[in-house]
């Protein structure tokens, strides 16, 4: 139904074998009773395998509100976070001992105050040229996203990009 992997492909190009550092928000829960479910059929952490075996010396990481599908693996940690909540989000940026990101892929909650409370708060967790793409945007959403961007235009590169069923913000940090 996405072709979010279209950007995904052209942001990590040539990548692959680098050491890098991936930060999922938002690991699919299956639980319906949950706001932002996948439905019953869902993989939980199916993108953090994804894409630890693609790049094989990433260590991947993920958060997410249902407890109940947090896991570790090789190369995989997650953990719980309320993205309400900044100072939960808080609370893993402290966790993550200020580790900084390739890319951070926000798939969360679905309500624009949990995607600007992420953004808020992770972004310093960029790497320099690192990417933060917030997912699933719809189109009345768009002018609030305009305005972020405008907001963060002198240390990042922000894009509104259309993609098959919604838009997607990418936000790269500048190099310098």
């Amino acid at each position: 139904m996405h072709d979010y992997y279209i950007a995904y492909a052209g942001l990590l190009s040539g990548r692959r074998h680098e050491q890098l550092a991936i930060l999922e928000i938002g690991l699919g829960t299956n639980n319906t009773a949950m706001v932002s479910n996948m439905g019953e059929d869902g993989k939980p952490g199916a993108l953090l395998r994804a894409f630890r075996d693609w790049a094989p010396h990433a260590l991947v990481f993920g958060v997410d509100s249902d407890k109940e599908i947090l896991f570790a693996e090789e190369r995989i940690a997650t953990y719980f976070v309320d993205q309400t909540d900044t100072d939960s989000l808080a609370s893993l940026v402290e966790a993550l001992r200020k580790r900084q990101f390739d890319l951070i892929i926000h798939d969360g909650l679905h309500t624009s105050w949990a995607k600007l409370n992420t953004l808020n708060v992770l972004l310093p967790l960029l790497a320099p040229g690192g990417a933060l793409v917030v997912e699933d945007m719809l189109d009345t959403y768009l002018p609030a996203w305009q305005v972020a961007a405008a907001l963060l235009k002198s240390a990042y590169r922000c894009r509104l990009i259309r993609c098959k069923a919604a838009w997607i913000f990418l936000v790269q940090r500048r190099m310098t």
